[in-house]
């Protein structure tokens, strides 16, 4: 996996210092780069640009399950309205289909 870094300008640092994820330890810095990470991949995953698999992969998740674990932590849906919709109109489109192979 490759290294990423960025500059977070100062009223980034400041919202993450408030919010208890960047002091001047090295744990809290690697804490703030695991949330700037995950906030990243979380994006592309929400915007179905990553897939649970890669997710997993960029996050470095054993399984589905912390996946899941991840997911519920940021409120994202794994099944959402549009996926409902998407599953409705090929249901609907398959139940046509049938019935036009069933002789009347």
């Amino acid at each position: 996996m490759s290294e990423q870094t960025f500059n977070a300008p100062r009223v980034a640092q400041s919202h993450l210092h408030a919010h208890g994820r960047w002091r001047a330890d090295a744990r809290a810095y690697q804490d703030s780069a695991r949330a700037a990470l995950e906030a990243c991949s979380l994006e592309a995953y929400r915007l179905r640009r990553l897939s649970g698999h890669q997710l997993c992969t960029f996050l470095d998740l054993p399984s589905r399950w912390d996946l899941h674990a991840v997911l519920k932590k940021h409120q994202i849906s794994l099944y959402t309205l549009e996926d409902f919709e998407q599953d409705l109109a090929t249901n609907e489109e398959l139940r046509k289909k049938r019935q036009a192979e069933i002789p009347a």
